[in-house]
C-alpha cells in the first residue's frame, strides 16, 4: 500500500469526471489491490492477456 501510495493510487484521483482508465496487473493479488484502491473511479486492473485480446472477456469470445 505504501508504494501504491507514491504513483499508483494518485491517478484515479486525477481522472476527469467520466473518464475511465485500465491498469495491466499480470496477477490475482495486484489486480486485486488495484480494485481496492481504485474504489469505483473508473479504474479496471486486466490481465495482459485481456488487454490484448478484449473478445476474450466476452461471452462467446474466444478463450
Amino acid at each position: 500500500m505504501a508504494v501504491a501510495e507514491l504513483a499508483l493510487k494518485p491517478r484515479p484521483d486525477e481522472l476527469p469526471d467520466g473518464q475511465r482508465a485500465v491498469v495491466v496487473a499480470d496477477g490475482f493479488s495486484c489486480a486485486t489491490q488495484v480494485d481496492h484502491l481504485a474504489g469505483g473511479r473508473g479504474v479496471r486492473a486486466l490481465h495482459l492477456a485481456e488487454l490484448l485480446d478484449p473478445a476474450a472477456d466476452q461471452p462467446g469470445g474466444t478463450s
